[in-house]
């Protein structure tokens, strides 16, 4: 059975992975499916520690955070290179992928409409004084976070008590974990979870343009 073509494009996402999984995880690769069948255009990259990981079969922990930036920017200029320039760009990522994504915006040279993070990582697992809130609101752009109600990282009871500005919008998938994996007992699905993450992203990106 042949798929339906997809739709002419609205956008530009770069899709950065987060620490332990690469660019072809069952999430990035779904996610992606989902966003392009929304008319939105991902672009998906490895970071360079993940080149190397899956190169080497060795588990490597992620680079300093000023690698990973240059490892994005790299990919977002050559990305920049070939993408239509009419067509809007935002970037973002799923946990690390999207925490990389916000230092980047004040790094790059591209003109950027928005970030997008599936997942943000608020803070490491067990370690809520370890706080990574500031990078997230220091943006000035407009910015979607798709968080997991119950995840680690952030949980709607602990991100309901932040102080977030106006141009950040955050959506909660209902017992999901920073995967997006909602409990069984919740009625929702995996799948629907993740379109859940797709709508919205789409119309946030409708909004911003």
């Amino acid at each position: 059975m042949e798929r339906e073509p997809l739709p002419q494009p609205v956008a530009d996402f770069i899709f950065a992975h987060g620490a332990g999984a690469g660019k072809d995880s069952p999430f990035i690769i779904s996610m992606t499916e989902l966003l392009e069948a929304r008319g939105i255009r991902v672009h998906r990259f490895n970071f360079e520690y993940m080149i190397k990981s899956l190169t080497y079969q060795k588990r490597r922990p992620p680079s300093k955070m000023p690698i990973l930036c240059e490892d994005f920017i790299q990919q977002l200029n050559e990305i920049e290179k070939s993408r239509p320039k009419e067509r809007p760009l935002f970037i973002g990522g799923k946990s690390m992928g999207s925490r990389v994504a916000c230092e980047v915006v004040k790094q790059a040279q591209q003109p950027i409409s928005g970030v997008i993070a599936y997942g943000y990582p608020f803070h490491p697992v067990k370690k809520p004084e370890k706080s990574r809130l500031e990078t997230l609101t220091a943006l000035t752009l407009p910015c979607l976070v798709i968080q997991g109600e119950l995840d680690a990282f952030g949980s709607q009871e602990e991100v309901n008590n932040f102080d977030i500005p106006s141009n950040i919008a955050i959506k909660f998938v209902p017992t999901a974990n920073h995967d997006l994996k909602p409990l069984k007992k919740s009625g929702c699905s995996e799948e629907q979870a993740l379109k859940f993450a797709a709508d919205n992203t789409l119309t946030f990106i409708q909004d911003v343009l």
